[in-house]
Formats: C-alpha cells, sequence, structure tokens
C-alpha cells in the first residue's frame, strides 16, 4: 500500500558530507526537519489569514524551497515521494471526488456539529473578502489551486509525512502514528480559524494522508480532493450559503 512501484525507488546519491550525514543520522535528519517547520511554519501560518495574502505563497515557497533542499541532500526526489502521473487517471479521480465527498457530507456536516458544540464555529472572517466578490474569488481558486493543492500536499502528506514515518523508524505502524502528527501540525497551521478550524482541519488533513497511502504514495489524488473541496468552500462563501 505504501511503497513506490517499481522502477521508482532508486534515488540519487546524498551530496557531499551533509547530506550523507542527514542519511546516516536520525538526529541530524530530525533536526533539519525542525528547523524547517520553524523557519517557514511562521511565515506560512501568518500567510493563511487572508486568502490574498502574498505572505502565505511565500511561506508555501519557502518550504517547499527547504523540503526541496533537504530531500535534494539526502538524494531524494519529489518523484519518489508521489508528484508522478498515476497509474490510472479515472480511478484517482474517483478517488479525489470520493474524498472531497466525505470532507463535505461525513466531516463537515456530521462532526463538525459536534466538535462546534464544545468548542464553538470556526473562524472564517478572513475569508470574508469573498462574499460576493468575484476578483476574490477567482484570486481565491487560484491561490487553492497553487498555494493549498499543489504547495500545502507537496508539504505535508509528500514531505512532512514520508520524513516523519523514516524518523519514527519506517515500519508499517509508524505510517499510523506519521499521519496523526502530520495532521496535527496541518491543524495547527490553520490556528487562525480557532479551536474547531484547527482540530476539523486535523480531521481533513488525516483524510488526506489516509488516501495518499491508499493510493499507493501518490500525490495526485490528496491534490484534487484538497483542491475540490476548498474550490467548492470558496463558491459556498460567495454565495453566502454558509448562512
Amino acid at each position: 500500500m505504501t511503497e513506490p512501484t517499481s522502477g521508482e525507488s532508486s534515488a540519487a546519491r546524498p551530496l557531499g558530507r551533509l547530506g550523507r550525514l542527514l542519511v546516516r543520522s536520525r538526529a541530524a535528519d530530525g533536526l533539519a526537519l525542525l528547523l524547517i517547520l520553524i523557519l517557514s511554519g511562521g511565515v506560512y501560518a501568518a500567510g493563511l489569514r487572508s486568502v490574498n495574502n502574498i505572505l502565505g505563497l511565500v511561506g508555501i515557497l519557502m518550504a517547499l524551497g527547504l523540503c526541496w533542499t533537504h530531500l535534494r541532500l539526502r538524494g531524494e526526489r519529489w518523484r519518489l515521494l508521489g508528484l508522478r502521473r498515476p497509474q490510472s487517471w479515472p480511478v484517482t479521480w474517483l478517488w479525489a471526488l470520493g474524498g472531497a465527498a466525505v470532507i463535505h457530507l461525513g466531516i463537515m456536516r456530521i462532526l463538525a456539529p459536534v466538535i462546534q458544540s464544545w468548542t464553538g464555529p470556526p473562524d472564517i472572517s478572513s475569508f470574508d473578502v469573498l462574499r460576493g466578490n468575484w476578483a476574490a474569488l477567482l484570486i481565491g481558486l487560484i491561490t487553492v489551486w497553487t498555494l493549498a493543492a499543489f504547495g500545502e500536499e507537496m508539504v505535508f502528506r509528500g514531505y512532512l509525512l514520508n520524513r516523519l514515518t523514516a524518523l519514527f523508524g519506517g515500519k508499517a505502524p509508524r505510517w499510523g502514528a506519521a499521519v496523526i502528527v502530520s495532521s496535527l501540525i496541518f491543524g495547527a497551521g490553520h490556528a487562525y480559524q480557532g479551536s474547531a478550524g484547527m482540530i476539523l482541519t486535523a480531521l481533513i488533513g488525516g483524510l488526506y494522508a489516509s488516501v495518499y497511502l491508499l493510493t499507493g504514495r501518490n500525490l495526485w489524488a490528496p491534490i484534487l480532493i484538497h483542491g475540490l473541496y476548498d474550490s467548492f468552500a470558496f463558491v459556498v462563501l460567495f454565495l453566502g450559503l454558509d448562512r
């Protein structure tokens, strides 16, 4: 379920002494991961406060650049982590449509009211600019399919989930722990939405991670689910159907 297909398991050699150190030492590899989270996390979280805030793009670009550098030093490529053509596009789209439906009907319709009864509603005031605003909607949808769908899935599912699993030991049960930790970090990045927003986002992140693993560690299914879900949510806000 979680292994790359044949022909995709090979990696380039680590670059220099630093690359060899990262491959051989879990402590050094973990420190590199922590530094990436610290350096990019603050900018990323600040940028998510607004759909058109340039800091969001800067934060994701910073995270992608640091993640790419870390992987390059280790001799790994994004293709190995799932940024490759799926075996079947129709099946991938079925996963995407099914995953988006689970989020809307399962998490947001069933679980969200229960969670909000404890925490209160999520704070989505930073997205009010979308309401009835065609220009903001267009910018928001572009942001969804770049910053959110591609950028966040490459960082959180492609990079973070795999690095955490490697640090935890790489055994099958460790994937479950890595899914939980990476989803909690994903939820924490949405702290501007309040407690309800963080919990719901963590649950959604867990779904993205589960689909990623169930589709053979291919990023396209979670990318499409992420894009479809956020796009639908933005249209709902634009039309005021949430009120």
